[in-house]
């Protein structure tokens, strides 16, 4: 079992191992406004401040960056509105908040 402060990295996974930022890829052509996958960024942040790891490592995803919070289903394949970048903006004020530093990895 992780205790707070005994964890050194998370890197972020579903329950099916697969990346966190997988429902932001632009591959996918049925985008949701309120797809469960697209809120496993919360559980993550959770577990973050639980466990606070001495490091997080996030997957750079392009389609992260358009990724709007509070969006409205147009139909099966596209969202519209919402706060323009807010899941990288809520990220970031969250690791911000839990006293992390961001920087890219190059």
């Amino acid at each position: 079992m992780c205790l707070p402060g005994s964890t050194l990295l998370i890197l972020p996974s579903d329950t099916q191992g697969e990346p966190v930022s997988q429902p932001h890829s632009q591959l996918d052509t049925f985008q949701k406004a309120n797809g469960i996958k697209s809120n496993l960024i919360l559980n993550l942040l959770s577990w973050v401040d639980f466990l606070q790891p001495k490091y997080c490592i996030f997957e750079n995803v392009h389609g992260f960056l358009s990724y709007n919070l509070n969006a409205i289903q147009v139909d099966e394949h596209q969202t519209t509105g919402g706060i323009s970048m807010g899941g990288l903006k809520f990220l970031v004020h969250a690791m911000l908040a839990m006293k992390y530093v961001m920087l890219p990895l190059l």
